[in-house]
């Protein structure tokens, strides 16, 4: 049962409170190309990241790293809140309508996303509950993250480490203009039901 105290503020309310639309925009639509957008991902990928930056340490299996995240805002941010206030934070971007109108029309799959695109949706459905949608999200941040995750430790000085054992094999071979491509093609896509969100 939630405590009364915890169950009096709605999720709109304690985002605003604690800070969150700074970075991540009043409607899950951040202005910062640096930031990503909210709005409408998916509740359990939103949950899972948090459960990442509060625990703070690399998942291994049999002692061999599977990823790791590291965000030194976001930790100390996810370690002053209660978790029925983060579920009910995590839980207003996930319901939020995310209406970031496409670059372009997309109406074939490029070779540069077919890996992505189980995970990761596209002109198809994304399937997994715990993987983020990528449709609409801004290419700079996109760019950043997946040479974080390629690169693994790169971005220690700073504590925005990221690296995610699967997504540096599926770009295995790609150059840099492969990588370019696969961004601008989630990039250019607008975001909603009809994008495969």
């Amino acid at each position: 049962m939630i405590p009364q105290a915890y169950a009096v503020k709605t999720g709109d309310v304690l985002a605003e409170e604690l800070g969150c639309n700074n970075c991540h925009g009043a409607n899950g639509i951040s202005e910062d190309p640096f930031v990503p957008n909210l709005a409408g991902q998916k509740y359990k990928y939103l949950k899972k990241q948090i459960d990442v930056f509060q625990s703070d340490h690399a998942y291994e299996f049999e002692e061999e790293k599977i990823s790791e995240r590291h965000h030194s805002m976001m930790h100390n941010l996810s370690e002053s809140v209660t978790i029925y206030e983060l579920n009910r934070v995590i839980r207003y971007y996930s319901k939020l309508a995310c209406d970031v109108p496409p670059k372009r029309k997309i109406t074939e799959i490029i070779p540069e996303v077919k890996r992505c695109e189980i995970c990761h949706g596209g002109i198809r459905t994304n399937p997994f509950r715990d993987s983020p949608n990528l449709a609409g999200q801004k290419k700079v941040y996109m760019l950043r993250q997946l040479h974080n995750l390629i690169d693994g430790q790169a971005h220690a000085q700073d504590r925005a480490v990221r690296y995610h054992r699967l997504t540096e094999l599926m770009v295995e071979g790609l150059n840099p203009e492969g990588i370019e491509k696969a961004v601008e093609y989630y990039s250019a896509m607008g975001c909603g039901p009809q994008t495969g969100r």
